[in-house]
């Protein structure tokens, strides 16, 4: 441990360097003596160096005739730079003036640049000399060599951090020895003409100033709270700008405003954004009141005593998954879950635990630094935040401005629920005057000093305050028993040019010992465990007891207030950032290896929750565990379903895993991790890429069993579409899989063989192929018990029983899979067997039954956050609104199916939702945006390489023909020729919903062109595709009559049209109004007045309806504008329409 090996002095810091070199002394040397020489160069210095340490600086070293001097270490001001040019200035003076006295030609040129170096000791062991090195040295050196007699010459940063209080002439780029790119270079003229201020002040604590506003908002909040109304509060602004003051503030006065609230915290930390679940973790936490530093069986404790306390005897319907959340051992068994099946367990819980909660007290939760939000509880908390209107439940986040991060999705989720945001903005001068006043209880310091502290503060609070006790720690201002003065010292105090430079000068002034421990916890992170940097000191927390508190009481630290005794944290990020970046790049290295080794050793049981932390000091310390804890912590994200952190963990292990030999097995499960968790992010291209990788090293190393795996996994992603799909490989590879399965006596393989090779048939809309895989898939998973398998066969193939014509089969196959599901807990599953439920009723016209299906599948695709079967579902419930004439419902419907879809990939649904759409947009008579929805369609097709879409997109050419056709009213006889081109498409043997679709838009284009022998052709097509479901009467029906009546049959339409009518269910609104509109005008021609006028006014009272249900009065005018509509809304007539 360290205590054998203490800290070296050596770190990385920002200093200014300067070389001055004595002009003419050589050849005054030349005339003169020994004796001389030495008394000559001793009196150049004794003028030169009592300058250079006046300013604060110290000399590194006299080369000959020159002098090194460094501003800004071993002990750092926050104006260095400054001090550095002053310095040089008088040096200048001081040799003209020794030059004048002694009636000699001596100069002195001088080069000063600022910039970051290693200082330390350097030279042999026991010979060392405090000193820095490094490229800013250098070039000072360079810039010394380029000046001329009595110029100064600065680099661009020196420039930089001191042009406002010097005057300097550019001399711009130039060529320096030893360096590759030109160097902007800038010669002292002398002071600024217009300098700008740079001094400050110090003090302590003050009343929170300049947010009343914002509090006075967050209490109104609290006031509904009381009446049981709910809110969404997210408060943004920078690092320091006083969002955590703000929060307490709040908190205080919310306790005397509502007592009986329950206030629970939790917070985010820099080094656990890569960390699964680790905010939704501490939230919990908090829930059942523990800490980190409970043990397991405290936690568990807690558990089991807060969710049965509130569930009752539904509380084991939640322990399990939280246990499984806070990594307790007992809850193992979910690990062989899916990752998505995990994060939706995850949801269901925590938001049963908190409704259950919400029925008893209202509640607040104060959640701070979403900016360092791990994506995983991000996912979580975005399906959480709408409890607020559920029960009386606040939830504030804070959050800094950074729309880049991962945590901004929360403050935009807030947005979209009109949840309360507070922006808050720097100080203004008045709050900032008072502020200095509240710190130093007194107001008598020179208003130039004031001004310049809130000028550099730029109305930030902590950087007021920072200003402020930099100033006392170096004793410009004294505290004389009643209140702070200030001395006369404070007008000769520059402040510092940023908060990096301010906090640097702070901590040089502590004692080593202190430094040191400051460092070591840096590396552990902005939040640390008190026990961990003793373990690394040698040391015990007693011992270090003094030591902490004297940080504490400098305010460079502070105690955790969830656990004061056992965690500490930086005061502020910029605090660590600093302490981190000036420790020196090979001690950070061994620090992070020996911080990684200690929490290895003080946590054993943790590896799991610590492995995200220890891959990152491993990684830092360049040892090979680092691959092991990347690899771990990747597979710990995978399974929670934190798929991007997953990856993230997954690429580092990847770029560590090429420096070390490592096991097929190893590279194995690193690369069907990987791969998966790319793929179910939408990156199909690289995970083939990953695939095919371990693919070829499995042939090369001739590992069978891992190249049945990988085979399986690959011709799985090939099968699926997407740009890259590849169905004749993805059968090569299955069908090789499963001859090598057979060899191996590895049947569990041949099942999932099976089970693809009938998808396989399926995506080829060959379904009689598809059955016999299909029932030897779900056969051998029953007999292997393979439950998991036997619920994807139920809910894959019900499809193909139901293309096959048996839909009770289908029927019972969804009811397994859904029981199954339910057994494992598998949500997102269960919401797409439900959803299959629900399309299976929807297709039967059980509209009650679909509806009941579809919502639950619809609730329980919300409360995970699952995309995919949220889409499915709304798909349905958009069919469902369009049936029963709520228009308005149905585009809401489709549009949500279509975007769901569009994130999480299916493109069959996504399709679906178009087709569905553009359909009510042209039965709606807007064609635009009909058209507008099937161009998006057709852009959204052609990026897939999928023979199974050529149905669609005919389908889609089809509909923009007939959709010109009815938006233009063109003669279909000056379009016949392209119409025939389209009818004379191979209409092979297709999916049952592609394949009807396609079949009624070429009905349709026949109808308008007059081919009904063709027409009547593709009718009797759709009588054999549909026979086994429900619109194989109605919709033959339909055009049945349609065809009839465009021949001049009118009796028969009237008689395909009365079996229609009875056929169709009463609710399907959209469509019967049509029909009953046709049928009164055929009545009416055939003198059947009486029919005529009850059909007529029964279309009546279903197009006021629809148009009722139409929101928006531009969509309703042009729905009521159709010919059909107003010729319905009309007097009789003697024309009818086809």
């Amino acid at each position: 441990m360290l205590a054998d090996a203490p800290l070296p002095r050596s770190e990385r810091r920002r200093v200014t360097v300067m070389f001055a070199d004595l002009v003419g002394f050589t050849s005054i040397a030349e005339q003169l003596d020994a004796e001389a020489v030495h008394r000559l160069i001793n009196t150049c210095f004794d003028r030169l160096v009592p300058i250079i340490e006046h300013y604060g600086g110290v000399v590194d070293k006299f080369i000959g005739d020159a002098i090194m001097a460094i501003f800004g270490a071993p002990l750092a001001h926050e104006d260095d730079p400054i001090r550095a040019v002053h310095a040089a200035s008088a040096m200048l003076a001081a040799i003209a003036e020794l030059s004048q006295q002694e009636g000699l030609e001596l100069g002195l040129h001088i080069g000063i640049n600022t910039g970051v170096v290693i200082a330390g000791g350097i030279g042999s062991l026991g010979r060392q000399q405090y000193s820095v090195i490094g490229d800013a040295v250098n070039l000072a050196a360079r810039l010394q060599d380029l000046a001329s007699n009595a110029e100064i010459l600065v680099g661009p940063e020196t420039q930089r951090m001191t042009a406002h209080v010097f005057d300097y002439a550019a001399l711009g780029e130039k060529a320096i020895k030893g360096r590759s790119e030109h160097v902007a270079v800038f010669k002292l003229r002398g002071l600024n003409p217009r300098p700008s201020s740079g001094r400050g002040i110090k003090g302590l604590q003050s009343p929170m100033v300049g947010r009343h506003g914002e509090l006075e908002s967050l209490l109104a909040v609290t006031a509904d709270l009381s009446k049981q109304r709910g809110r969404v509060v997210m408060a943004v602004g920078e690092a320091g700008i006083g969002k955590s003051r703000l929060l307490t503030e709040w908190r205080n006065q919310s306790f005397e405003q509502l007592p009986q609230v329950v206030w629970y915290e939790a917070r985010c930390l820099s080094y656990t954004q890569e960390s699964a679940y680790a905010l939704l973790r501490d939230l919990v936490r908090s829930l059942i009141g523990v800490s980190i530093n409970d043990g397991e069986d405290d936690m568990a404790a807690a558990l089991h005593q807060i969710a049965t306390a509130l569930l009752l005897d539904q509380a084991d319907q939640v322990i399990p998954a939280l246990s499984h959340l806070l990594l307790l051992p007992a809850s193992r068994r979910f690990d062989e879950l899916s990752p998505q099946a995990l994060q939706a367990l995850y949801i269901s819980a925590v938001r049963r635990l908190v409704l259950a909660q919400g029925q008893h007290t209202p509640v607040i939760w104060s959640i701070e630094d979403i900016h360092w939000a791990d994506e995983a509880s991000v996912d979580v908390l975005q399906n959480l935040l709408q409890l607020h209107n559920d029960i009386p439940l606040v939830i504030l986040a804070t959050s800094r401005p950074d729309r880049e991060v991962v945590g901004w999705r929360l403050v935009e989720s807030a947005r979209d629920l009109s949840g309360l945001e507070l922006n808050l903005a720097p100080l203004s001068l008045a709050n900032g005057r008072e502020l200095i006043a509240n710190l130093l209880h007194f107001d008598g310091l020179p208003e130039h000093l004031r001004t310049a502290i809130l000028n550099k503060a730029d109305g930030n609070p902590f950087f007021v305050e920072e200003v402020i006790r930099t100033l006392i720690d170096r004793e410009a201002i004294m505290h004389d028993g009643n209140s702070w003065v200030a001395l006369e010292a404070i007008n000769h105090i520059e402040l510092p040019d940023s908060v990096h430079g301010l906090l640097a000068a702070r901590i040089d002034r502590l004692p080593s010992e202190l430094r040191q421990l400051l460092h070591i916890a840096a590396v552990i992170g902005r939040r640390f465990a008190i026990r961990v940097v003793a373990e690394v000191l040698g040391s015990t927390a007693e011992k270090m007891t003094n030591s902490i508190d004297l940080l504490v009481d400098r305010e460079l630290l502070r105690r955790d207030r969830t656990n004061p005794n056992g965690y500490l944290r930086f005061r502020h990020a910029l605090v660590h950032e600093v302490v981190y970046s000036t420790t020196l790049q090979t001690e950070r290295r061994r620090l992070h290896g020996v911080v990684g080794e200690t929490l290895e050793a003080l946590y054993p049981s943790r590896r799991e929750e610590l492995a995200a932390a220890l891959a990152n000091h491993f990684m830092h310390a360049e040892h090979p565990k680092a691959f092991e804890y990347a690899l771990l912590a990747g597979d710990v994200a995978y399974r929670q379903y934190a798929l991007r952190e997953a990856i993230r963990h997954y690429e580092r292990a990847h770029d560590l895993s090429h420096h070390y030999d490592l096991p097929l097995s190893v590279v194995r499960g690193l690369y069907l991790n990987y791969a998966r968790a790319t793929e179910l992010i939408g990156e199909t291209k690289q995970a083939l890429d990953l695939y095919q990788h371990v693919l070829e090293r499995c042939e090369s190393e001739h590992d069978t069993e891992s190249l049945i795996i990988v085979l399986i996994e690959h011709a799985r992603l090939l099968m699926l579409p997407s740009h890259h799909r590849d169905l004749d490989r993805s059968r090569s590879e299955t069908t090789r899989a499963l001859e090598l399965a057979t060899q191996q006596g590895d049947r569990q393989s041949e099942a999932r063989c099976y089970w693809l090779l009938a998808l396989i048939e399926g995506h080829l809309s060959r379904f009689t192929a598809a059955e016999p895989w299909g029932e030897k898939a779900l056969s051998l998973a029953r007999e292997l018990g393979m439950r998991e398998l036997q619920a994807y066969c139920l809910n894959d193939f019900h499809r193909v029983a139901i293309n096959n014509g048996q839909p009770e089969l289908a029927e019972r196959m969804l009811r397994e899979a859904i029981e199954l599901w339910r057994s494992l807990n598998n949500l997102p599953m269960l919401a797409d067997s439900l959803s299959g439920m629900a399309d299976f009723y929807y297709s039967r016209r059980d509209l009650d039954q679909a509806v009941r299906y579809a919502r639950e599948a619809e609730r329980l695709a919300l409360m995970i956050g699952n995309a995919w079967n949220l889409g499915f579902s709304r798909s349905v419930l958009g069919g469902i609104a369009l049936e029963t004439g709520d228009i308005q419902q149905a585009l809401h419907m489709f549009q949500s199916s279509i975007e769901q879809s569009s994130l999480s990939g299916p493109i069959m649904l996504n399709m679906y939702g178009r087709t569905e759409l553009i359909r009510l947009y042209r039965m709606l008579g807007d064609y635009q945006a009909a058209l507008d929805v099937l161009e998006a369609g057709e852009a959204y097709i052609e990026q897939v390489n999928d023979e199974a879409l050529i149905a669609l997109r005919q389908l889609f050419i089809a509909m923009r023909l007939l959709i010109t056709i009815e938006q233009t009213s063109q003669d279909p006889a000056e379009l016949s020729e392209t119409i025939r081109h389209i009818l004379s498409f191979e209409l092979g043997e297709q999916q049952v919903v592609a394949g009807v679709m396609l079949r009624v838009i070429h009905i349709e284009l026949c109808l308008k062109l007059g081919d009904y022998g063709h027409a009547e052709r593709l009718v009797a097509e759709i009588v054999e595709q549909l026979s086994a479901l429900w619109f194989g009467g109605s919709l033959v029906s339909n055009y049945r009559a349609r065809l009839a009546a465009a021949q001049g049959k009118l009796a028969e339409a009237i008689e395909f049209s009365e079996v229609l009518i009875n056929e169709q269910p009463a609710g399907d609104i959209h469509d019967l109004w049509r029909f009953r509109a046709w049928r009164a005008e055929w009545l009416e021609a055939q003198g059947q007045f009486t029919l005529a006028v009850s059909e007529r006014q029964h279309a009546q009272r279903l197009i006021q309806h629809i148009s009722g249900n139409i929101l928006r009065d531009e969509l309703r005018e042009r729905f009521l504008g159709l010919p059909l509509v107003q010729a319905t809304l009309q007097e009789p007539s003697s024309s009818f329409i086809i």
